[in-house]
């Protein structure tokens, strides 16, 4: 009987074997990346798919840099082949019917990115945080991602008019140890908004060109109960921007000794638990961690220091 049954199953194997040899091939599909362009919106961090910009009142357009994945030879050089004129479908949702932009978008021949607008019209408001997501098509977009963006983005933006409080002094508990006692930055307020900013004060220093050295505000709010609260790049900065100070001294020297050429200070995290605000006297204390990093992104940690000064008053008071 065992017999029998080992008789059988060999005849079922081979009747399946035999099935399975006559089938029609399956078609391969083709991987999303033999299927698209590979677009994606420049943001200088490829974790960096939500932006936040604040625009002088009279703007009108925001500015946005779609680029494409292409190959490059052993000298980083563009291989011509792989960079035709290629036209990018882009979209916007945008629940207001305040903002628009172009639907098609046109890199060029041997270019690796090109520039769009998204036109803001005239009946937005000021103080007011606009959302808005912009997507390229799904047939064209970079699903892989890259360190630098994204084929999807959320910018939200908000109209502010700022007004120049003027001139403080910083003590900063980091530079004194430096013999660097105390500088001075001039400190704006976003009228009607509880928001302040310092600009220019620290540099992006990404590695993708299109941002390299771009000015970045340092931007904090203090709300109606008088709490800090860290703000856009200052709120995550995550060692991407920095703060480099014109003390008149070689970038070295102000390092210390043996921190070589090319060390910048560094600002990595904020802590809005231990920053604070006193309205009485108006002093604003904001503890930050410190460290210093070189040209060939090596970073050394310094720890927690405060940096303090006093807040103006508003016009309004």
């Amino acid at each position: 009987m065992k017999k029998i049954f080992r008789i059988l199953s060999y005849v079922v194997i081979a009747a399946l074997m035999l099935s399975c040899g006559e089938a029609e091939p399956v078609a391969r599909t083709a991987s999303p990346a033999e299927n698209t362009v590979q677009a994606y919106f420049l943001t200088g961090d490829s974790g960096n798919v939500e932006t936040q910009e604040y625009l002088d009142p009279a703007a009108r357009s925001i500015p946005v840099i779609i680029a494409r994945v292409l190959e490059r030879d052993e000298n980083d050089a563009i291989i011509p082949a792989s960079a035709p004129e290629i036209t990018v479908n882009v979209s916007i949702d945008d629940k207001t019917g305040l903002f628009t932009i172009p639907e098609t978008v046109t890199i060029a021949a041997g270019k690796e990115t090109a520039t769009f607008n998204i036109t803001i019209a005239n009946t937005v408001e000021t103080g007011i945080n606009y959302m808005v997501k912009i997507r390229v098509a799904d047939n064209q977009g970079n699903v892989y991602g890259t360190v630098t963006g994204a084929p999807e983005l959320t910018k939200k933006f908000m109209l502010v008019k700022w007004v120049d409080l003027g001139e403080v002094t910083v003590v900063d508990g980091f530079l004194e140890m430096l013999g660097i006692p105390e500088y001075k930055v001039h400190v704006f307020w976003g009228e009607s908004t509880i928001m302040y900013k310092i600009p220019g004060f620290m540099t992006d220093l990404s590695d993708n060109d299109a941002v390299v050295n771009a000015p970045v505000d340092f931007t904090f709010n203090i709300d109606a109960k008088n709490t800090f609260i860290a703000d856009g790049p200052s709120a995550t900065l995550g060692g991407s921007a920095v703060r480099i100070f014109d003390s008149g001294l070689p970038v070295d020297e102000v390092a210390g000794p043996g921190a070589g050429t090319g060390n910048i200070l560094l600002f990595t995290d904020i802590s809005e638990e231990y920053s604070h605000f006193d309205a009485k006297t108006r002093k604003l204390v904001i503890n930050s961690y410190y460290g210093f990093k070189n040209l060939k992104g090596t970073t050394s940690g310094w720890g927690w220091k405060d940096m303090m000064f006093t807040l103006p008053a508003l016009p309004s008071e």
